[in-house]
Formats: structure tokens, sequence, C-alpha cells
């Protein structure tokens, strides 16, 4: 049974073509061609042992998988007529190297799902013409997945707070719970290091930025709660 994070992935999928950059298992292009939702899709992976799992639990199920073995998206071609890449488990920071190494990466939708370091990549997307068109949260296995839909229109984005780097904005203006949740989440981790925080000037500077962060938390939630 495909996880309630990869289930959301799924629901984000454009057209018929899609690639899973970082396969591991290749839960999510079996799970779509298997129900139908694509008709192709590349199972591409770094890692050789994690690729044939994939192309192990393709032949156990009986379905057609072009498995590649390779790093980021180097393995596709313009001729693969891809219109979704999905990138998900990485840091935030390597997916925007993955996305910088291709040409390819503007030309599709991007469905990113980072373990961490979300902020430094919605910040790479901002900064290097890609929009983000949705996102969404997911709460699964005891921790908060977020997931980033982008596609490249050319358009650099200022970000006037950086704080609006930090959290899932369009989940918020869905009315999405686990959005909200999440955000109350980032505050309580928050105040759990005001807590521990100790005496002396550099404790006092960071305890102030905290309690900035704790505020716009607050505030982002009561708004877009208000607003829904």
């Amino acid at each position: 049974m495909i996880s309630k994070r990869l289930n959301k992935i799924s629901s984000h999928i454009k057209g018929k073509r899609m690639a899973d950059i970082g396969t591991d298992h290749g839960l999510v292009p079996i799970f779509l061609i298997e129900n139908k939702i694509v008709d192709y899709a590349i199972a591409a992976d770094i890692s050789k042992p994690s690729l044939q799992k994939a192309i192990d639990l393709a032949k156990e199920k009986n379905i057609e998988l072009d498995a590649r073995l390779g790093d980021g998206m180097e393995v596709l071609n313009p001729e693969d007529g891809i219109e979704t890449v999905v990138i998900a488990g990485m840091g935030g920071v390597l997916i925007g190297e993955i996305l910088s190494a291709s040409e390819i990466s503007k030309n599709v939708r991007l469905i990113l799902q980072p373990m961490q370091g979300a902020r430094e990549l919605r910040k790479y997307l901002f900064e290097n013409g890609y929009e983000i068109v949705d996102e969404d949260v997911v709460f699964e296995d005891d921790r908060y997945f977020e997931i980033i839909v982008a596609e490249y229109d050319g358009k650099i984005r200022e970000v006037s707070n950086e704080m609006e780097l930090k959290i899932p904005i369009k989940a918020l203006r869905k009315n999405q719970e686990e959005a909200f949740l999440y955000v109350d989440y980032l505050k309580g981790a928050n105040l759990f290091i005001m807590k521990g925080l100790k005496q002396g000037k550099r404790a006092l500077k960071r305890y102030i930025e905290l309690k900035k962060e704790v505020n716009y938390y607050e505030k982002i939630n009561d708004k877009y709660r208000k607003n829904n």
C-alpha cells in the first residue's frame, strides 16, 4: 500500500509521462503506472542496489518500467517527452543542485519533497525563475513532510520577508489543517529552544530572533485561518 506522502505526491502529476529521480524502491512510478495515472515512467537512481529494488518490484507486479542508473536528471533526454519530474526524499540544497544541472527542469512540472532544507529550496526556486504553483503538508511516521510543486516561467521573485521561505503559504491558503499544525509545530520548536537558552549577549540575541519567528508563525496562522 502506497503511503499518504507518496499518494499526495502522485496527486500532482501532470501529463502521462513522468520520471522519478532518486526512485529508491520505485514506489511512485510503479503506483502511477499500476493505477493508469501515467502511461510511461522512468525510475532513476544513482545507487545500483536501489534501482534494482525498483526493477524487481516492477517485475513482481508485471509493470513495464524504464529504469536508468545515473546521477540526478542527467539520465533524462529531451526526446523522452517527460512532463512531470518527481524528486523526493533528498535535502533541499541537493534538489536545487540537481535542478541546476539539467535544462530539462525548465520544461516540466516539478514535484519536490525535501526531507530538510525546504527554506533553501524555496529560495533557490524563487531566485532561478521557478514559480511555486502548489504546496502540501503531510504528517506521516511522526513527522511533517512538505511537498512543493513548481514550474519554470523565467521570472525572478524577490522575497520581502525571509520567513516566507520557511512556511508552505499555498497549503495555508488552501486551509489545509496539516499545514496549520506544521506551523504550530515550528512555533513549538522555537519555544523549546528559547527555554534552553542560557544567559549572555549571544543567547539574548538568539532569543530575540526566535521570539520574532514565534510571533510571525502565530500571525500567519491567524491570518489564513480567518481568511478561510
